[in-house]
C-alpha cells in the first residue's frame, strides 16, 4: 500500500498501476471490501460507463468483487472488462477476467456459461504461458464437473490442478 501511494505521488504516468497496487494491497491487508473501497475512489462509475482506457482497473474491480462476495457487480465488471479488453486489444486482462468470471458464474449457477469462460481462460493461460494461473483454471473446471456429478472429469481436472501447482511451485 505504501509503495502504491509513493508511486502515485512520484509518477502520474503510472497512476493505473499505482491504483491497482493500492487496491490489491488494501485487499491483502484489510480484506477485499477495503480494496474495493480504495479502487472506488478512482473508478466510481458503473461497469458500462467505464472507458476502455480503464479496462485493467475494471478487471481488478471485478476480481476484488469476487473476493468480496459481490457476485452481481463483479459479473457486470468482468463482462464489461472482457468486452473492453477486446476493443482496445488489452490481452493481458483477458485470462484473469475469464477465470474470475467462470468462478462467479459457477457460484451463481450459470454452469454452462462458466464452463465456456473457464475453457477460454485455460486456452489463454496456455497460449500466453501464464503458468501461475493454470492450477486455478483447472480447479474451476474440476468444481464445475463436480457440481454436475461428473466425478471422473472432476478428478481429472483436480489432478491437473494439483500437478500444475506442484510444477509451478504454487502449491
Amino acid at each position: 500500500v505504501a509503495a502504491g501511494e509513493r508511486l502515485l505521488a512520484l509518477d502520474p504516468a503510472a497512476e493505473q498501476v499505482a491504483h491497482r497496487g493500492l487496491a490489491l494491497g488494501e485487499m491483502l491487508v484489510r480484506g477485499a471490501p477495503a480494496g474495493l473501497a480504495r479502487l472506488t475512489a478512482r473508478l466510481p462509475q458503473p461497469a458500462d460507463e467505464v472507458p476502455a482506457s480503464d479496462v485493467q482497473l475494471l478487471v481488478t474491480r471485478g476480481t476484488l468483487g469476487f473476493y468480496a462476495g459481490r457476485v452481481t457487480a463483479a459479473i457486470a465488471d468482468l463482462r464489461a472488462g472482457i468486452r473492453l479488453a477486446r476493443q482496445v486489444n488489452a490481452a493481458p486482462s483477458l485470462p484473469r477476467a475469464h477465470l474470475q468470471l467462470a468462478n462467479l458464474l459457477l457460484h451463481s449457477g450459470a454452469w454452462d456459461e462458466a464452463t465456456v469462460h473457464a475453457r477460454v481462460a485455460l486456452s489463454l493461460v496456455s497460449d500466453e504461458r501464464r503458468v501461475w494461473m493454470e492450477p486455478q483454471v483447472y480447479a474451476v473446471l474440476g468444481r464445475l464437473h463436480a457440481c454436475r456429478g461428473e466425478w471422473a472429469e472432476a478428478a481429472e481436472h483436480i489432478g491437473a490442478a494439483t500437478a500444475a501447482a506442484a510444477v509451478n511451485a504454487t502449491a
